[in-house]
């Protein structure tokens, strides 16, 4: 079963004459959930549940069941970042249902997990996104901003002018005691209900606004308030070559569509270079083990990146210079005044 009808199951029913299935949806609603044109604060104050298509969304749960990390059973996550899932349902005025086409992550910032309430965003405006969400649970790429846009893309013809009712649910997977994944209907979550008016001439300046919105949001999920430790404690290395200056000398001439600013490589244990070999056994190059990190300007902003470097296997045991082999960046954004 859907986990959008089981929500829809848990807000329809209001008789006392429940199904063990609808009683045990309902047993898993762990708090209140309200809806609101502009971010929540503190409470759930000017708190609404009719929008129109032009109007930014933003959601608030307060759990009843005590901090989030119990009442959601965090525990069970076992990724490095704790995370809330989020999905929604839609139901046209002619009955026609429509489903979040996958589920997103949540991600728990500032130790939101020990709290009882959470603000996140569902259709924000592009300057007070804040939300980090995911489609993926280590948040290692798919940033977006909010979860709810289906409107965006009509290939199915389910857009027209008119209200829909649009049920969002804020949940977390459970298992049970042999740790295999329960029943949809025994996962905790909260959900609620909104009334959205939706307006086709509302579709363009809602693309733009979230296409701004979701680059913001990658920005930010990267954006970090000092450098590494191992810029200013790199590895001791004996080798001149792998000296800091020089690495960004290789670098800037091999690349030299890339402003580096900085290179260096952190502590690490083992041996510095090995041999890579195809399945013959034949040598093929020679490649520094730890890869070098590097600190990159772009568009006036300062990123964090990662770059490998080999030698080449000329034969009869030589190898040729040092050069660049592989360049991951965005994977950090400093204010650049912090680079000296």
């Amino acid at each position: 079963m859907h986990r959008a009808i089981i929500l829809k199951l848990i807000i329809i029913t209001m008789s006392t004459n429940l199904s063990t299935q609808e009683a045990t949806a309902q047993a898993s609603q762990k708090g209140k959930m309200y809806f609101s044109n502009q971010p929540f604060s503190a409470n759930h104050n000017n708190a609404m549940n009719e929008f129109k298509s032009s109007d930014f969304i933003y959601g608030r749960i307060e759990s009843d069941k005590g901090p989030l990390k119990d009442a959601f059973t965090m525990s069970t996550i076992k990724t490095q970042h704790l995370y809330l899932l989020a999905t929604y349902h839609i139901v046209r005025d002619d009955g026609r249902e429509k489903f979040a086409s996958r589920e997103s992550y949540i991600k728990m910032t500032s130790g939101a997990e020990n709290g009882t309430s959470l603000n996140f965003d569902i259709l924000p405006a592009a300057e007070k996104a804040a939300t980090i969400i995911s489609i993926l649970e280590d948040f290692s790429a798919g940033q977006k901003a909010g979860f709810f846009d289906p409107f965006l893309n009509n290939s199915d013809y389910y857009w027209r002018n008119g209200a829909y009712q649009v049920d969002i649910s804020i949940y977390l997977k459970s298992y049970n005691a042999w740790g295999q994944l329960d029943e949809i209907q025994n996962w905790p979550d909260i959900t609620g209900t909104f009334t959205f008016h939706f307006n086709e001439k509302d579709v363009a300046l809602q693309m733009k606004n979230l296409e701004t919105a979701n680059e913001l949001v990658k920005e930010n999920s990267l954006r970090m308030d000092k450098l590494p430790e191992y810029f200013s404690k790199p590895a001791k290395i004996s080798d001149p070559e792998l000296y800091s200056a020089n690495i960004l000398a290789i670098l800037k001439r091999d690349l030299p569509s890339v402003n580096f600013i900085k290179a260096v490589i952190p502590p690490f244990d083992g041996q510095l270079k090995d041999i890579a070999k195809n399945d013959l056994d034949v040598i093929l190059y020679r490649y520094v083990r730890p890869y070098v990190r590097v600190i990159y300007k772009e568009n006036g902003k300062c990123y964090l990146g990662s770059v490998s470097l080999r030698e080449d296997y000329l034969g009869g045991g030589k190898y040729g210079p040092l050069k660049f082999n592989k360049f991951w960046g965005s994977e950090g954004l400093f204010d650049c005044s912090l680079i000296k």
